[in-house]
C-alpha cells in the first residue's frame, strides 16, 4: 500500500480527515468511519494506482517516489468524501489531477523518477506478458549504397 491513514493526517491534518471521514445522519450511518474503512480506502486507491503502473512497471512499485504517496492520498480522500456533503471542488480537482498523472505514467508521458521499480535501475521495465521485438541485422547500410 502506497499510503496510510497516518500519511493522510501528515499531509492534510486530523481535522481534514475527520471532516471527510464522518458520515452525516442522512446516510443512516452517522459518525466517524472506522480505521478499517480508512485503510480500505487507502488500499483501493493503491490498487487503482497499480492498475496504471502495471502498464510499464512491475507492481507493486518498490520504494516509490513520494509523489506516488501524494496522489494515492488524494484518490483515497476522494473515496472517503463520497457523500454529497463532504465532497468539495478541491478534493475533486486533486483526484482528477492524480488520475491525469497516473494516465501520463501509463502512456509514458511521465516516469516514476527516483523509484526503484524492481530492476534496481530506476528505469521502466516491461510488464509481465508484454511483447518483445527482435529483428535481423540490417542488410542495407548507408555505406553499402554508394
Amino acid at each position: 500500500m502506497y499510503a496510510t491513514k497516518q500519511d493522510i493526517i501528515d499531509l492534510y491534518g486530523d481535522e481534514f480527515l475527520a471532516l471527510i471521514a464522518t458520515r452525516g445522519e442522512e446516510t443512516g450511518l452517522a459518525g466517524p468511519l472506522t480505521n478499517e474503512a480508512i485503510t480500505d480506502a487507502c488500499a483501493n486507491a493503491s490498487s487503482e494506482a497499480d492498475s496504471f503502473f502495471a502498464v510499464r512497471y512491475p507492481t507493486p512499485v518498490q520504494n516509490p517516489p513520494s509523489i506516488v504517496r501524494s496522489h494515492v492520498i488524494n484518490i483515497a480522500c476522494h473515496l472517503l468524501a463520497s457523500t454529497h456533503d463532504r465532497m468539495t471542488e478541491i478534493i475533486r480537482q486533486r483526484y482528477e489531477d492524480a488520475l491525469r498523472w497516473l494516465r501520463d505514467i501509463s502512456t509514458g508521458r511521465a516516469n516514476l523518477a527516483g523509484g526503484d521499480n524492481g530492476s534496481g535501475t530506476g528505469e521502466p521495465q516491461p510488464a509481465p506478458g508484454g511483447f518483445e521485438f527482435i529483428s535481423s541485422p540490417s542488410l542495407f547500410k548507408r555505406e553499402n549504397l554508394r
